[in-house]
């Protein structure tokens, strides 16, 4: 019997250990938003990570951040497929303004990137098709004593030349 109860123990330590993490509760696995303008929920005591990806223009991104990435074509010899270049934005800033009582959010992370949506060989020549994004994550945090509702918030974003705002839904319920 204490054999059969020590393998139990065992064996529900090993497959908790394994337990998934909730998407959004860990920066690593963040909710990832599907448009640039999809709420972010929030309970009242609770953090989320969420990830947008927004077009480089409407954070007022100038043309020059986007024109330092350089696409690598040698990878379409190999695959088919030219892989986007993508590099960490540490220079982009993030400001929050008429956020719901009680809520905090802030920016983690920036990455500016150009996605390879289509790759075109023909011949020696390669041909891409790319957006210009940026893609933040970021901190969602409602205290205990956060306003229930819904709030259209203001994400004003900076790189030291250029500033952009976009609208921040957040419903905390």
């Amino acid at each position: 019997m204490k054999v059969a109860v020590s393998l139990l123990t065992v064996l529900t330590l090993t497959l908790s250990a394994c337990a998934p993490t909730v998407m959004g509760t860990q920066s690593y696995n963040p909710v990832v938003q599907t448009t640039a303008t999809a709420p972010t929920i929030v309970a009242p005591g609770q953090t989320v990570y969420v990830q947008y990806t927004y077009p480089g223009d409407a954070l007022g991104v100038p043309d020059s951040r986007f024109d330092a990435l350089d696409i690598n074509f040698s990878s379409a010899s190999t695959s088919d497929k030219v892989i986007g270049p993508e590099a960490e934005a540490a220079w982009l800033r993030m400001s929050a303004s008429d956020l719901p009582a009680g809520v905090q959010v802030s920016l983690v992370r920036a990455t500016i990137a150009k996605p390879v949506s289509t790759t075109t060989t023909s011949g020696g020549s390669v041909r891409v098709t790319y957006r210009e994004v940026i893609r933040v994550l970021l901190k969602v945090t409602a205290s205990e004593q956060a306003t229930k509702g819904l709030e259209i918030a203001d994400l004003t974003f900076a790189d030291g030349a250029a500033t952009g705002t976009v609208p921040f839904t957040v419903i905390v319920r």
